[in-house]
């Protein structure tokens, strides 16, 4: 398996984690809004309208969670000299060394693999956005931490 195998199933696991959890949390609202302790007190209580708000949020929250899920399932990276969803990119960062892989879905921030680490940038992020469709040699500027850094694309696998 080689390292983009390995990063894809970690963010599968990473979205099945969320996704259960996302599930248990709805059930637990689901018994909470249909609990005794919501019947409105006053003209002002509002908890059972507030626990409704909750629980169609957290309905979304799975969808989101399930279709990240199929797409990353069903994902292939496919070989590519310019920066596409599923590289594995190395990027110098004003003479920083970083090795990131882009991620079509949310994804757990970094990876480590026989001792090295590799960051986890999804397409949507400020960094993917900007790294997608580079060559080798592409730079681009970004805002980090408040300052404007200049990012040189240094190899796209």
């Amino acid at each position: 398996m080689d390292i983009k195998e390995e990063i894809i199933k970690v963010i599968q696991l990473y979205i099945k984690e969320k996704l259960d959890h996302a599930i248990n949390a709805q059930d637990s609202i689901k018994e909470y809004s249909q609990s005794s302790e919501l019947k409105q007190e006053s003209k002002y209580d509002t908890r059972a309208i507030e626990a409704g708000y909750l629980k169609d949020a957290q309905a979304l929250r799975i969808e989101e969670l399930k279709a990240s899920y199929e797409i990353i399932n069903s994902f292939k990276p496919i070989e590519s000299n310019i920066v596409i969803s599923g590289s594995l990119v190395t990027i110098d960062i004003e003479g920083d060394t970083h090795e990131y892989f882009i991620s079509p879905v949310m994804a757990p921030k970094a990876y480590k693999i026989k001792d090295k680490e590799v960051l986890i940038a999804t397409v949507m992020s400020p960094l993917g956005q900007g790294l997608l469709n580079l060559e080798e040699g592409d730079d681009f500027e970004l805002t980090l931490g408040g300052e404007d850094k200049i990012i040189t694309l240094l190899k796209v696998d």
